[in-house]
């Protein structure tokens, strides 16, 4: 039996070998244990070398770590340059100029010496939090007060670093805060003088913030001779006449405002005037007139929003939204003939959430608008859809009409479909057309569905009615009644399109404007996002458009941007 044998065989049990089996096993012992024990002296040696190696290592690791620090590009940045990148930190973090500051002394020195870092002010007001129900009132009051007076010193010591720059001031007011005595905001008074911009956030109390604004400037005397933006949340004020527009906006204490938002705001109005007009001082020195932007999301009936306008002669933006109120419905009262001239007005958005929108655009007149945004929803009726258009033919500088669709039902088809005559009458002059969806539609995938897609089907409509039947060749004429003719951007944001829809549309017009360009304008750009694949990979719209187009676009790509996104691309 060969001695390997052996071995398998005594390991395998708890037999005691023979004395010639045991003399033979342990000679065989002896090599093996030889270069184990060679073994384990190499381990040693090369372990040793490769501890040392490691030491090394990390020695020469941090030594080029330190250079890299020290050699590294931010160090040679300009301070200039650092400025601008600090400055573009402060659109997500108003907090940046407390964490900048805490990098390195030169950072600091920077950010220190440097008052715009300092120029957005971000204050809360009051507390989130209610003081406890279990009889320890007392004792949360008192620490609520020097929580109070701990935000007034750092408030101050933030407007110090500011400089003399304007100020941004976004303001949160809970619903616990002192309107009579509250460091936080005596201190944040003293500023007034230097706020170009403030904002008072969404929260229940920002009405009652507001008026002590308006208490402490009109006591004190003082003017806002910087404040140019003004921006007002949750301003709910009591029902009735003559409970509506915050008081305080007159040009003496803010001489230089010129963009005004007042956002859900409840109205109430019957003789909007006089109410806009109320105090003294807002009669001698009315705001209206010096506002350029001007936006008020509330309840508005048309005939109040016209009557707003009118007080504005020199706006340039407009951004309102119409519904019917109880205080003056068409049903209780008749409404009056009306007629607002606004010949600087530039851009009108208008938020459709009424049937009675007509009376709002028959009174319009705008001759140098160039851009309108309608929010419509489902619910707006075949008098406004003619008045709307009757607005846009007669605004011969309109050249950019935008359509929002809020509905996600099968409404929004209803809605699309009824515009789509609005959007074929729109002009000669329109050269713009963007129609987007508020809400991102589950379109459906399937291309066997894609034909009884209620969407998909509007969208193809209104695509089909867009195109124009070119001749042949040039040299001949057109058909006579041509749609859009001077269409040269189109964009449809998340509106389920088929992707051969939009490439049948691009070529049509592409060719159309190239065979006949004195009467069709070439379409320079489409925008489409959730657009639906309809064959088996999706379509490279560049080289077929280049294709379709070659004979008479020598050079296809010339002018023309594409950006069309599939889901999930």
């Amino acid at each position: 039996m060969s001695l390997s044998s052996v071995i398998s065989y005594y390991v395998q049990n708890n037999e005691e070998p023979s004395s010639k089996e045991f003399l033979d096993l342990y000679r065989s012992r002896v090599k093996p244990k030889q270069e184990l024990d060679n073994t384990k002296a190499e381990i040693t040696r090369i372990t040793a070398i490769l501890t040392g190696l490691q030491e090394k290592h990390d020695e020469l690791l941090k030594v080029v770590g330190e250079l890299d620090i020290v050699l590294s590009p931010m160090r040679r940045l300009p301070v200039d340059v650092l400025r601008e990148i600090f400055f573009f930190c402060l659109s997500s973090d108003h907090a940046a100029p407390l964490h900048l500051s805490r990098i390195c002394k030169s950072w600091r020195s920077i950010i220190l010496s440097t008052p715009m870092m300092w120029s957005n002010l971000y204050v809360t007001i009051g507390s989130p939090y209610y003081p406890p129900v279990n009889g320890q009132d007392h004792n949360w009051r008192i620490l609520q007060s020097a929580k109070v007076a701990r935000q007034a010193t750092f408030l101050q010591e933030w407007i110090n670093r500011s400089g003399e720059c304007h100020l941004t001031v976004t303001i949160n007011a809970f619903s616990n805060f002192s309107s009579t005595h509250n460091p936080i905001l005596e201190v944040l008074m003293e500023s007034c003088i230097r706020w170009k911009e403030l904002y008072c956030s969404d929260l229940p109390h920002a009405k009652e913030l507001w008026m002590r604004f308006v208490s402490i400037l009109r006591e004190s005397g003082r003017v806002m001779e910087s404040l140019e933006i003004l921006k007002l949340h949750s301003l709910d004020c009591d029902s009735g006449p003559g409970k509506t527009y915050p008081h305080g906006l007159d040009s003496k204490t803010m001489p230089y405002l010129h963009t005004l938002s007042i956002l859900h705001h409840s109205f109430s109005m019957e003789s909007t005037k006089s109410n806009l007009t109320e105090s003294s001082l807002e009669r001698k020195h009315p705001i209206w007139p010096h506002i350029r932007h001007l936006t008020i999301n509330s309840c508005f009936a048309s005939v109040h929003a016209l009557q707003t306008l009118d007080m504005c002669p020199n706006i340039i933006e407009a951004k309102v939204s119409l519904t019917v109120h109880r205080y003056h419905s068409p049903e209780r009262t008749p409404i009056p003939p009306h007629h607002t001239s606004m010949p600087k007005l530039k851009a009108l958005c208008v938020r459709e959430l009424a049937t009675s929108t007509s009376v709002f655009y028959n009174a319009l007149d705008t001759p140098n608008i160039e851009m309108i945004t309608v929010y419509r929803p489902s619910t707006v009726g075949d008098q406004a859809h003619t008045a709307l258009l009757s607005y846009i033919q007669r605004s011969p500088s309109l050249h950019k009409f935008v359509l929002e669709l809020p509905e996600k039902s099968s409404a929004h088809a209803k809605s699309l479909a009824n515009l789509v005559p609005v959007i074929l009458g729109c002009g000669q002059q329109i050269s713009h057309i963007t129609l987007k969806s508020i809400f991102k539609l589950d379109v459906p995938q399937d291309t066997n569905t894609l034909e009884s897609d209620l969407y998909t089907g509007q969208i193809r409509l209104l695509l089909r009615s867009l195109a124009i039947n070119p001749p042949e060749s040039s040299g001949s004429e057109l058909q006579s009644a041509i749609p859009l003719p001077n269409l040269q951007t189109l964009e449809l944001l998340d509106l389920p399109t088929a992707d051969e829809d939009i490439l049948a549309f691009i070529i049509n017009r592409r060719r159309a404007g190239a065979i006949d360009p004195d009467n069709v304008a070439m379409l320079k750009s489409i925008k489409a996002t959730n657009v639906i694949s309809t064959g088996q990979s999706r379509i490279d719209f560049a080289d077929q458009v280049a294709k379709a187009t070659q004979d008479v676009l020598p050079d296809a790509h010339a002018s023309l941007f594409l950006d069309i996104s599939y889901p999930y691309s």
